[in-house]
């Protein structure tokens, strides 16, 4: 298993993973695929929400590979397109997982497999985060703090537990063992005391750095998601490709069930000029914190002038749509 941390934050939703996959043989893991996006975005009923999982990610059946990340994606393709509510949503996929995984035991004779899924996200009627955590392992609810809004169900070999986060919430997930009871605690902290969502994916990727030195099954590389309260969805995934920048974009799931990515998209920074990034910007902060001194960097962070600047999600549908919503720049492209 890798590591997943989850963060309901006082205005928005996180969700942090680590990239690798790998296959283990006894105690040993040997990486197959070290930048790997194991986010899954989707809309169904007014929720919107992130899934990031850990766990047994592939195997053989009849000659080919299950993917985990496809039953995924094609129960949430399925859900979406009949726009179930988040609580029919995570049934339906808790059946379809149930059903690999007895497909799966019947072949191989796996008695224990091993997998945790984490959602959060927000429905456009709720002003707090909904986090559910979906886990063949996990016996006990996996909340820091009790509310009266939290729910648990329990299946053959599966359990699931939701919880509609009015307070922060941290959760950490898979290979949690990695992460000090002292580190879990300041962590905690620092998001019930504010941190916004850029320095808490910069605490979750130093975290999983971190862990990745404990453990040969959890990759040093990550990529977090965020879904804040009002804003775009973002993501803090990119690289350097030639002269440009290229953003990485998670795979996407729609409300009539269709899929995109996951997917590449360029970027030029030179559209920072024409406005201030929001509180919770992820991807322009990212490359920002990166590529640009500290003094620079100081002053594009602290810059509030004229309209916020889309994230690398708000960019792909101002591509695909020709507008953004009122308050937020369209860099003249709007049509």
């Amino acid at each position: 298993m890798t590591l997943l941390i989850t963060v309901a934050g006082h205005d928005y939703a996180l969700s942090c993973s680590d990239m690798r996959i790998s296959v283990q043989s006894g105690k040993r893991f040997t990486s197959i695929d070290e930048k790997f996006n194991k986010h899954i975005v989707f809309h169904s009923d007014g929720l919107t929400a992130d899934i990031s999982y850990t766990g047994l990610a592939r195997w053989s059946d009849s000659g080919k590979i299950v993917k985990v990340y496809d039953i995924i994606s094609e129960s949430l393709a399925k859900s979406c397109s009949s726009s179930l509510a988040f609580g029919s949503l995570s049934l339906n996929l808790t059946i379809d997982l149930l059903a690999a995984l007895e497909r799966l035991r019947r072949i191989h004779r796996m008695e224990n497999s091993i997998i945790e899924l984490h959602i959060i996200g927000y429905h456009k009627a709720v002003p707090w985060p909904f986090i559910g955590v979906i886990s063949t392992f996990r016996l006990d609810a996996p909340w820091s703090s009790k509310t009266e809004l939290e729910w648990e169900y329990h299946f053959d070999g599966v359990h699931f537990y939701f919880k509609v986060a009015e307070t922060p919430e941290v959760i950490f997930g898979g290979t949690d063992t990695t992460v000090r009871s002292s580190e879990k605690e300041r962590f905690r902290n620092l998001v019930i005391a504010g941190a916004d969502a850029f320095n808490v994916s910069r605490m979750a990727s130093k975290q999983i750095e971190q862990a990745s030195k404990r453990s040969t099954a959890i990759g040093p590389r990550s990529v977090s998601i965020v879904l804040p309260r009002e804003g775009f969805l973002d993501t803090n995934l990119w690289d350097k490709q030639g002269t440009g920048l290229v953003g990485f974009l998670p795979r996407i799931i729609f409300p009539n069930g269709a899929s995109l990515g996951p997917s590449e998209f360029p970027v030029s920074l030179s559209l920072l000029s024409e406005g201030h990034l929001p509180k919770n910007s992820l991807f322009f902060k990212s490359v920002v914190s990166a590529e640009y001194k500290r003094r620079l960097r100081r002053l594009i962070f602290q810059h509030q002038k004229g309209p916020a600047i889309p994230g690398l999600m708000g960019l792909i549908g101002l591509a695909l749509y020709g507008k953004v919503p009122e308050g937020y720049t369209d860099f003249g492209l709007g049509h």
